[in-house]
């Protein structure tokens, strides 16, 4: 979980990559709240506070495909 709420916060597409993809889709139909700033967030909602970030030098032609 802290994986995909990583990425997702670093502008991530978490559809890819595989391993963070394939528990997105396990856990797509529940609502996960999280606390952030002392504040109760539902996951879905975290990627309007997402900033750019680079991936890493082997991820970025990757991450960064269409």
């Amino acid at each position: 979980m802290t994986d995909i709420r990583m990425s997702i916060l670093m502008g991530f597409d978490v559809q890819k990559i595989p391993l963070l993809k394939t528990v997105a889709q396990n856990i797509e139909q529940e609502i996960i709240y999280l606390s952030l700033n002392d504040q109760q967030i539902i996951l879905k909602n975290i990627q309007k506070l997402s900033i750019k970030t680079l991936p890493p030098p082997g991820g970025v032609n990757y991450l960064n495909k269409p």
